[in-house]
């Protein structure tokens, strides 16, 4: 698994975890988390609507982590209207 610059630093910022956690909660995000394939309802479309053919975005512990291949790109939290 590899991490881009961009993505250690949004999840710096976004998690506000130490830099050290950042390989397990990647690893378990890509192992865990829900895609679009694996959810329903408006998570399901939230998913899909932020997946390409080059990328693919996956919801972990309410955040949207987007990998492309084997690189971590980038995490954002989840809109509250989307989980409720």
């Amino acid at each position: 698994m590899h991490i881009t610059k961009h993505g250690k630093n949004r999840y710096k910022n976004r998690r506000g975890l130490p830099l050290k956690s950042i390989s397990k909660e990647v690893e378990k995000a890509r192992l865990l988390g829900l895609t679009s394939n694996s959810s329903i309802g408006k998570l399901k479309w939230y998913l899909f609507s932020k997946s390409t053919p080059f990328n693919q975005a996956i919801y972990y512990s309410g955040f949207i982590w987007v990998f492309e291949g084997s690189f971590f790109i980038t995490l954002y939290p989840i809109p509250g209207s989307i989980i409720n």
